[in-house]
């Protein structure tokens, strides 16, 4: 059990780390309404196709997102992440839409 308590608490902190960085967030805001392409991610994210690309590939990486092929675009949407259960950025997501929060928030494109 204790084992169990342990690793958990380690693959929490790894997914909230990995939301440290407010383009993230920005990514994940804006894959919780419907999957998106990286050209409309960056948009909702305020970034380059360049840099949104960088973090997308970080979060896939760590499990949080899948890519799938759709004729010449790759499709990004929210993995059913067990760790991702609760997470209160997700429910954020309903609340603040990701252009919504960079415009009130002053964020600046990347």
């Amino acid at each position: 059990m204790q084992r169990e308590v342990v690793e958990l608490a380690r693959r929490q902190a790894e997914i909230c780390s990995l939301f440290g960085n407010p383009i993230r967030v920005m990514i994940l805001w804006a894959l919780k309404q419907h999957a998106m392409n990286v050209s409309d991610l960056a948009s909702a994210a305020h970034a380059s196709v360049q840099n949104t690309s960088q973090h997308l590939r970080m979060m896939k990486d760590r499990g949080i997102l899948t890519a799938q092929r759709e004729g010449n675009t790759i499709v990004y949407r929210i993995c059913a992440h067990e760790d991702m259960q609760g997470c209160r950025l997700l429910t954020l997501a309903d609340q603040f839409g990701p252009v919504q929060l960079a415009e009130s928030d002053g964020i600046e494109p990347a």
